[in-house]
Formats: structure tokens, sequence, C-alpha cells
């Protein structure tokens, strides 16, 4: 018997997307949403659960993009919060379709003209990227018009602030600190 246990436990490895995984699960509850928001917003004490829609893009049946996390916060601010492991400057484009894709969805669900005149009134988006690997940055945003093509003059500059610092004191440096965990088990003791 101890000994097919044994085996068992053999087989059983940590998955490649653990990460990912707990980071999705984390914030599919509604309560992890708002300390999330608050560990962003803190300066915004009132708002609640029921403020804030979860409008991550997750395709059940098509094979459409989708993200890890997005939110929208009484229907004014529309916040993505993407996580890494490995980095690649490539989230900044990413991020950029997550949003066109949710602005349609946003546009869809309110029945919003696109070809009136009158000035659109959509949420304003926010982009945050929680990297948990060991690269250090200089600043704490990544930027398409510094970071991607390298051009002041770039007509788009999409920017995310990036948060790698574990502070204890939030549920973001409690998702970074369990990476780290979860990184030095695995090196020391294999998948």
């Amino acid at each position: 018997m101890a000994e097919e246990r044994n085996e068992m436990v053999d087989e059983i490895r940590a998955k490649w997307d653990a990460k990912n995984t707990v980071f999705i699960d984390l914030f599919h509850i509604p309560e992890n949403r708002l300390k999330l928001f608050q560990a962003l917003h803190p300066e915004m004490k009132d708002v609640t659960v029921d403020d804030i829609k979860p409008v991550t893009l997750n395709p059940v049946i098509l094979n459409l993009s989708y993200n890890d996390l997005g939110m929208l916060v009484r229907d004014k601010l529309l916040i993505f919060v993407e996580a890494q492991s490995t980095w690649s400057i490539n989230i900044l484009i990413r991020i950029l379709l997550y949003l066109a894709m949710t602005y349609q969805n946003y546009i869809t669900e309110h029945k919003l003209n696109v070809y009136g005149s009158k000035k659109l009134e959509i949420p304003e988006p926010e982009f945050y990227v929680i990297f948990t690997g060991n690269r250090k940055f200089e600043k704490d945003y990544i930027s398409t018009r510094e970071d991607f093509w390298n051009n002041p003059d770039a007509q788009i500059d999409l920017r995310a602030k990036v948060i790698y610092a574990e502070n204890k004191n939030d549920i973001i440096g409690q998702y970074i600190i369990f990476s780290h965990v979860l990184d030095a088990r695995i090196k020391k003791l294999g998948r």
C-alpha cells in the first residue's frame, strides 16, 4: 500500500502554468478582486465588491485571445492585470489587443454608436503587469513608445505599470511571494 502511494506521489508534478492557474483562480473570487483593486487604488476606499465587474476575455468555444484579468470598476475604470513569470515586451501588444476586444464588447453591450458625432462615454483604461521573475527594471512601467518602438514620436503609447516588488501587506505581494516560493521549491525538488 505504501509503495503504491509513493508511486502515485512520484507521478504528481507541478503544472507548467501553476502560477498562472493560481493567479486566475485567486482573482476569480470577487473579494480577492476587491483586494487587488484596493492594492492598486488605496485612495478609493469606498469601492465595494458590487462595484467591480469582471470583463476578462475568456472564450470558451472559439480560439480567440484571452487575458489574465480584466475588471470594470463603476463603469468608469477599466483595469487589465497580466501576470508574467518570463519576461516579454510583447505583453504590451497583447494588452493593446485585449483593450480593443474589451472595448468592442463594451460598445456592443451598451449599444454605443461609434459612427456618431457625440463623444462616447467609455471607461478609462489602466494596465498592470505583475512580474514574478528575477529581472529588475530601471523604471516602474513599460511603454510601446519607449520600450517597443523606441520612438518618442510614435503615435500610440500604451503604458503599463510593472509591479515586481514584494509588499507583504497586500494581495499582489502575497501572490509574488507565492510565485518565488514555488520557483524555489521547483528548483530544489523539481516539478
